[in-house]
Formats: C-alpha cells, sequence, structure tokens
C-alpha cells in the first residue's frame, strides 16, 4: 500500500491512486489550501512528511516526499487562487 503511492495531475484533475484502498479523483480548482502537517492520522504513508489539502468543506492528506513545492506549483498552474503554507 505504501510504495505504490501516485499522485497524478491530468488535466484539471489531481488523482490520488494508494494501492487498493484509496483511488479519489479531486478537482483542482476546489483545492483552496495546502499546508503542511505531521499528523499520523492524516494520511496512509511511511513519512510524517506529509500535507494537507483544504477542499472546499473537506480536508484530504496526502503524503509527498521531496517534490512538495514543484507539486504545489503545478497545481497553482491549474488554480491560481491555492494558499500554500509550507
Amino acid at each position: 500500500m505504501f510504495f505504490n503511492t501516485k499522485y497524478i495531475i491530468d488535466g484539471e484533475v489531481l488523482k490520488v491512486i494508494c494501492g487498493f484502498i484509496v483511488n479519489t479523483d479531486i478537482k483542482i480548482i476546489t483545492i483552496k489550501k495546502i499546508a503542511k502537517t505531521s499528523s499520523i492520522f492524516s494520511a496512509p504513508a511511511m513519512s510524517l512528511d506529509r500535507m494537507n489539502f483544504f477542499i472546499l468543506n473537506m480536508i484530504a492528506s496526502l503524503y509527498l516526499p521531496e517534490i512538495k513545492r514543484f507539486f504545489c506549483k503545478m497545481l497553482k498552474q491549474f488554480n491560481p487562487a491555492i494558499v500554500v503554507k509550507l
């Protein structure tokens, strides 16, 4: 599960694939804020280096290693209103 986690930007959709447990599509335009978190309850991951995505009325947590800033930059190309706090 932990080693098959993928984040794919497909057009205006962020696809989150984590083994057979998580398969979610998030419309990038619905992401309001991205903030760093180290909560062990936030996402299925081997690391505490994680980010919370505030999406309209919910929070989704993702594990992203070294590429966090690049990933946020890519998302902001589709939604410049995203607030990033890393």
